[in-house]
């Protein structure tokens, strides 16, 4: 359907697409691919493409809470170029199927929410992920203020989140859990070691994100400096558990927000 913006009319008329070139309205014929020129393999790659897109926007979702939409312009193409890395390299080209067992998101470590601002630049002290058993463990060691943190100009206080989702890819389904929060004033000199625990399931992916909210005094209270422009945010280091996924315990997870533009029959994803 075409959008009139109040001078030009943006998108399709039937078999026909507007937009607008230098300044000037623009028509052409829409492009049509002949079913008969599908092959399999074009077939196969659409079937990882829309799905790889519909996790991908199912997990950036799930994080709304800390990373608030402040992300740079080109964030979604970024992690969904990242999501379909991992799954095409878990793919069983004779199935097109991704074993679950084969499943690696590690190219999604490190991954900056916003490019403007990289969680690294903000936060100068690295924070160490840890597994053990059904385990996962974050901690943040004692921070020397202003060294370690470098606030925002103007900041007169941070707020540090620190969560994390798991995602039973097999069965859709995700459990996200508490927000950690530290605060943290322009004043203060020191912040005391953090350490936040989260137990984790077999055969599931965990994400966990760490962001920082700066915000300054105005008459009435706090405001939010966060903007499109600088609000760091990151994935830490994702995790994958071994082990068979306990359909009872995650059938108690809510469903994945999967995207209207993807209506998906049948998951691609298996246990070998």
């Amino acid at each position: 359907m075409a959008r009139f913006d109040g001078k030009h009319l943006r998108g399709l008329v039937g078999p026909t697409i507007s937009k607008v070139h230098r300044g000037k309205q623009v028509i052409q014929s829409k492009a049509v691919t002949p079913k008969s020129a599908l092959t399999k393999g074009t077939k196969n790659a659409a079937t990882v493409f829309g799905y790889g897109s519909s996790l991908a926007c199912a997990i950036r979702k799930a994080f709304n809470t800390v990373v608030a939409g402040f992300h740079d312009g080109d964030m979604n193409t970024r992690f969904l170029n990242e999501v379909l890395q991992s799954l095409r390299q878990a793919l069983d080209e004779k199935t097109n199927r991704v074993i679950l067992e084969e499943l690696d998101f590690a190219a999604l470590d490190g991954f900056d929410f916003n490019l403007g601002s990289p969680l690294k630049k903000s936060l100068l002290v690295k924070p160490e992920v840890m597994v053990t058993g059904s385990v996962l463990q974050i901690e943040l060691p004692e921070l020397q203020l202003p060294q370690d943190l470098k606030f925002l100009k103007g900041a007169t206080h941070c707020k540090l989140n620190c969560t994390v989702v798991s995602f039973d890819l097999k069965n859709e389904r995700m459990l996200m859990y508490e927000v950690y929060t530290a605060d943290i004033s322009f004043t203060d000199k020191t912040l005391a070691p953090q350490q936040w625990i989260f137990g984790i399931e077999p055969g599931c992916l965990t994400v966990p994100v760490l962001s920082l909210g700066f915000m300054k005094h105005k008459m009435g209270g706090l405001v939010i400096m966060n903007s499109e422009k600088f609000s760091p945010a990151a994935i830490l280091e994702t995790v994958f558990s071994s082990g068979e996924i306990d359909e009872a315990t995650t059938k108690k997870w809510q469903k994945m927000r999967f995207s209207s533009k993807y209506i998906k029959k049948k998951s691609i994803i298996y246990e070998d």
